[in-house]
Protein backbone atom coordinates (compact mmCIF):
# COMPACT_ATOMS: atom_id res chain seq x y z
CA UNK A 1 0.00 0.00 0.00
CA UNK A 2 2.88 2.37 0.73
CA UNK A 3 4.20 1.96 -2.81
CA UNK A 4 0.74 2.81 -4.19
CA UNK A 5 0.57 5.98 -2.10
CA UNK A 6 4.06 7.04 -3.18
CA UNK A 7 3.45 6.43 -6.90
CA UNK A 8 3.44 9.37 -9.27
CA UNK A 9 1.76 9.83 -12.64
CA UNK A 10 2.87 7.69 -15.55
CA UNK A 11 1.36 9.65 -18.42
CA UNK A 12 0.43 13.16 -19.39
CA UNK A 13 -3.08 14.59 -19.21
CA UNK A 14 -5.11 14.08 -22.38
CA UNK A 15 -5.58 17.07 -24.68
CA UNK A 16 -9.35 16.91 -24.17
CA UNK A 17 -8.89 17.54 -20.44
CA UNK A 18 -6.49 20.42 -21.07
CA UNK A 19 -8.99 21.94 -23.52
CA UNK A 20 -11.86 21.60 -21.05
CA UNK A 21 -9.79 23.11 -18.25
CA UNK A 22 -8.74 26.07 -20.39
CA UNK A 23 -12.34 26.68 -21.52
CA UNK A 24 -13.65 26.78 -17.95
CA UNK A 25 -11.20 29.45 -16.80
CA UNK A 26 -10.31 27.56 -13.63
CA UNK A 27 -8.49 29.64 -11.02
CA UNK A 28 -8.72 27.42 -7.92
CA UNK A 29 -7.07 24.01 -8.08
CA UNK A 30 -6.95 21.69 -5.09
CA UNK A 31 -5.17 18.36 -4.78
CA UNK A 32 -4.39 15.78 -2.15
CA UNK A 33 -0.83 15.60 -0.88
CA UNK A 34 -0.25 12.22 -2.54
CA UNK A 35 2.38 12.49 -5.28
CA UNK A 36 0.16 11.45 -8.20
CA UNK A 37 -2.48 14.02 -7.29
CA UNK A 38 0.03 16.86 -6.90
CA UNK A 39 1.83 15.84 -10.11
CA UNK A 40 -1.46 15.59 -12.01
CA UNK A 41 -2.53 19.06 -10.91
CA UNK A 42 0.85 20.57 -11.75
CA UNK A 43 0.87 18.85 -15.16
CA UNK A 44 -2.45 20.52 -15.93
CA UNK A 45 -2.11 24.01 -14.51
CA UNK A 46 1.39 24.56 -13.15
CA UNK A 47 2.47 24.59 -9.54
CA UNK A 48 1.55 28.19 -8.74
CA UNK A 49 -2.18 27.43 -8.85
CA UNK A 50 -2.24 24.21 -6.82
CA UNK A 51 -3.25 24.09 -3.16
CA UNK A 52 -2.55 20.67 -1.64
CA UNK A 53 -4.00 19.29 1.57
CA UNK A 54 -4.31 15.87 3.22
CA UNK A 55 -8.03 16.68 3.50
CA UNK A 56 -8.33 15.58 -0.15
CA UNK A 57 -6.40 12.28 0.22
CA UNK A 58 -8.04 9.04 -0.81
CA UNK A 59 -10.05 7.08 1.75
CA UNK A 60 -7.70 4.45 3.14
CA UNK A 61 -8.38 0.77 2.70
CA UNK A 62 -6.91 -2.26 4.37
CA UNK A 63 -5.66 -5.09 2.23
CA UNK A 64 -6.43 -8.35 4.05
CA UNK A 65 -3.36 -10.45 4.99
CA UNK A 66 -4.06 -13.40 2.72
CA UNK A 67 -1.19 -15.39 1.27
CA UNK A 68 -2.17 -15.89 -2.36
CA UNK A 69 -1.49 -13.76 -5.42
CA UNK A 70 -4.25 -11.95 -7.28
CA UNK A 71 -4.50 -8.85 -9.44
CA UNK A 72 -4.28 -5.55 -7.58
CA UNK A 73 -7.84 -4.70 -8.66
CA UNK A 74 -9.06 -7.79 -6.77
CA UNK A 75 -7.23 -6.75 -3.59
CA UNK A 76 -8.45 -3.16 -3.71
CA UNK A 77 -12.04 -4.27 -4.35
CA UNK A 78 -11.89 -6.79 -1.51
CA UNK A 79 -10.30 -4.21 0.78
CA UNK A 80 -12.94 -1.63 -0.08
CA UNK A 81 -15.78 -4.10 0.60
CA UNK A 82 -14.25 -4.98 3.97
CA UNK A 83 -13.88 -1.27 4.71
CA UNK A 84 -17.52 -0.55 3.78
CA UNK A 85 -18.61 -3.35 6.12
CA UNK A 86 -16.74 -1.74 9.01
CA UNK A 87 -13.45 -3.58 8.67
CA UNK A 88 -10.26 -2.13 10.04
CA UNK A 89 -8.63 0.70 8.16
CA UNK A 90 -6.69 3.83 9.01
CA UNK A 91 -9.94 5.76 8.66
CA UNK A 92 -13.47 4.45 9.02
CA UNK A 93 -16.34 5.18 6.65
CA UNK A 94 -17.98 7.64 9.06
CA UNK A 95 -14.72 9.59 9.35
CA UNK A 96 -14.50 9.77 5.55
CA UNK A 97 -18.06 11.05 5.38
CA UNK A 98 -17.14 13.86 7.78
CA UNK A 99 -14.12 14.61 5.59
CA UNK A 100 -16.31 14.62 2.45
CA UNK A 101 -18.52 17.27 4.07
CA UNK A 102 -15.42 19.35 4.86
CA UNK A 103 -14.19 18.95 1.26
CA UNK A 104 -17.58 20.09 -0.03
CA UNK A 105 -17.35 23.16 2.24
CA UNK A 106 -13.91 24.07 0.85
CA UNK A 107 -14.96 23.54 -2.77
CA UNK A 108 -18.19 25.49 -2.38
CA UNK A 109 -16.37 28.44 -0.81
CA UNK A 110 -13.75 28.47 -3.55
CA UNK A 111 -16.39 28.02 -6.28
CA UNK A 112 -18.28 31.05 -5.00
CA UNK A 113 -15.29 33.14 -6.16
CA UNK A 114 -13.99 31.29 -9.24
CA UNK A 115 -14.15 28.09 -11.24
CA UNK A 116 -12.68 25.33 -9.08
CA UNK A 117 -11.10 21.93 -9.69
CA UNK A 118 -10.18 19.15 -7.29
CA UNK A 119 -7.52 16.68 -8.44
CA UNK A 120 -8.57 13.93 -6.09
CA UNK A 121 -9.05 10.22 -5.83
CA UNK A 122 -11.90 7.90 -6.78
CA UNK A 123 -13.56 6.98 -3.52
CA UNK A 124 -13.29 10.38 -1.82
CA UNK A 125 -14.43 12.02 -5.07
CA UNK A 126 -17.55 9.81 -5.02
CA UNK A 127 -18.27 10.65 -1.39
CA UNK A 128 -17.70 14.37 -2.01
CA UNK A 129 -19.93 14.27 -5.09
CA UNK A 130 -22.70 12.70 -3.05
CA UNK A 131 -22.33 15.48 -0.48
CA UNK A 132 -22.45 18.17 -3.18
CA UNK A 133 -25.63 16.64 -4.63
CA UNK A 134 -27.20 16.71 -1.14
CA UNK A 135 -26.46 20.43 -1.12
CA UNK A 136 -28.28 21.08 -4.39
CA UNK A 137 -25.48 20.66 -6.93
CA UNK A 138 -26.15 18.82 -10.18
CA UNK A 139 -23.60 16.46 -11.68
CA UNK A 140 -23.28 17.60 -15.28
CA UNK A 141 -20.53 15.41 -16.68
CA UNK A 142 -18.88 12.12 -15.82
CA UNK A 143 -16.16 10.92 -18.15
CA UNK A 144 -15.40 7.64 -16.39
CA UNK A 145 -13.67 6.32 -13.30
CA UNK A 146 -10.12 5.87 -14.52
CA UNK A 147 -7.06 8.06 -14.56
CA UNK A 148 -7.71 11.55 -15.90
CA UNK A 149 -11.49 11.12 -15.75
CA UNK A 150 -13.63 13.90 -14.37
CA UNK A 151 -17.01 14.74 -12.94
CA UNK A 152 -18.39 18.26 -13.24
CA UNK A 153 -20.84 19.80 -10.80
CA UNK A 154 -22.92 22.94 -11.04
CA UNK A 155 -25.31 24.58 -8.62
CA UNK A 156 -28.23 25.95 -10.59
CA UNK A 157 -28.82 29.62 -9.95
CA UNK A 158 -32.11 30.50 -8.43
CA UNK A 159 -34.51 31.98 -10.93
CA UNK A 160 -36.24 35.17 -9.95
CA UNK A 161 -39.36 36.13 -11.81
CA UNK A 162 -40.77 39.57 -12.35
CA UNK A 163 -43.81 40.42 -10.25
Amino acid sequence: MDAYRAAGIIDNPPDSLRTWLKATGVQSVFSSVLPRSVQSARALVGSEYVRSSALFNEAAITIPPLSFRMKSSFWTTLGRIIWLCGGAAEEHVAECQVRARAIADVLMEAASESETVLMGHGWMNRMTGKELRKRGFERLTVTGNGFWSRASFHKPSQAFGNA
